[in-house]
């Protein structure tokens, strides 16, 4: 071989065994300084020594300021009749929570709010909020008593939506206070997860809602859902009566919100209603008791109540 050749070759040789061992130092360097090394046996020890430190370190969650009694739950508003005083302790019995919790489970909020929100006073939870020392306030908003559902052995408190109540919430004199749905031959009442299914009873249960203001005023007895509308399968089938006190009924027709074409809305319903009574003094006013029809949009036809055929009817129509 050419001795310059080998000379050459040498010398690369030479340069790549330099530039490996160079880039081999730093990294070993840095691995074995002192600080480096001092860092790694401190992580090494800790991970040894953590699950001994653990079991060293105070249980918080026994320490009374982080125990949270079911006296210090907080009901934002407070509940006021018919909703029970004892509503709290009824919550806390129906799910089986126990008289003390942590305010360090991390479940705390969402175990409180579940358990409210399966009550059938409580239409929605707004907010749970804890603090220290152990309190938790809950922001609620409560189911509203609508009217009073007639069946046999007695009356079923609703709410709009067709949730039922707790009758024993309700005291003997509250009853009359609250509008009366009544079902034509008694019916039944069918109830999926606490809550009523037959369209006529909920509509009915919207309408009360709407006249609970006026409902004295207007010296309204019941609303009344027909025989033939009780297997009615959906609001738009159903046409609902008004029973007054003094013996005329008002043919409302569909619950509120159906908006079915050619009839009035709900509001202009109550309008027309209120402005008869005005005028006349009274549903039975002047020569009745009527069958007073206020659902269509150019008038009111009202006739003499208890006549069957409409050829004998008399009718007299009332511009409004």
């Amino acid at each position: 071989m050419d001795p310059e050749l080998a000379n050459l070759a040498s010398t690369e040789k030479s340069s790549v065994a330099g530039k490996k061992a160079t880039a081999i130092h730093p990294l070993t360097d840095r691995i074995f300084q002192p600080v480096r090394l001092a860092q790694i046996a401190f992580l090494v020890g800790l991970s040894v020594m953590l699950p001994y430190i653990v079991q060293r370190l105070p249980n918080l969650n026994s320490r009374p300021e982080y125990r949270l009694d079911a006296r210090n739950i907080s009901i934002v508003p407070e509940p006021k009749s018919p909703v029970p005083v004892d509503l709290l302790e009824q919550i806390r019995r129906q799910n089986q929570l126990p008289r003390e919790m942590s305010i360090l489970d991390p479940k705390l909020c969402k175990t409180i709010a579940v358990a409210f929100s399966r009550h059938p006073w409580i239409a929605r939870v707004n907010s749970v909020r804890q603090s220290y020392p152990a309190s938790v306030i809950i922001d609620v908003e409560f189911r509203k008593p609508v009217a009073m559902v007639q069946v046999k052995g007695g009356r079923i408190p609703i709410d709009s939506s067709g949730v039922v109540l707790p009758s024993e919430d309700f005291k003997v004199e509250d009853v009359a206070r609250y509008p009366l749905i009544r079902m034509e031959g008694g019916g039944n009442l069918t109830r999926d997860k606490g809550r009523v299914t037959e369209p006529g009873l909920v509509g009915a249960a919207q309408i009360a809602e709407l006249l609970s203001d006026k409902w004295a005023k207007l010296e309204l007895d019941a609303i009344e859902i027909p025989r033939q509308q009780d297997s009615a399968r959906n609001a738009t089938d159903v046409v609902l009566h008004l029973h007054s006190k003094t013996g005329s009924t008002i043919v409302w027709g569909r619950p509120p919100g159906t908006d079915h074409p050619g009839e009035l809305t709900a509001s202009q319903k109550v309008a027309r209603m209120e402005k008869y009574v005005a005028e006349f003094g009274a549903f039975d006013r002047p020569s009745g008791p009527y069958e007073i029809d206020i659902r269509h949009w150019q008038e009111i036809t009202r006739r003499p109540a208890g006549k069957v055929q409409a050829s004998s009817r008399k009718e007299t129509r009332t511009r409004q």
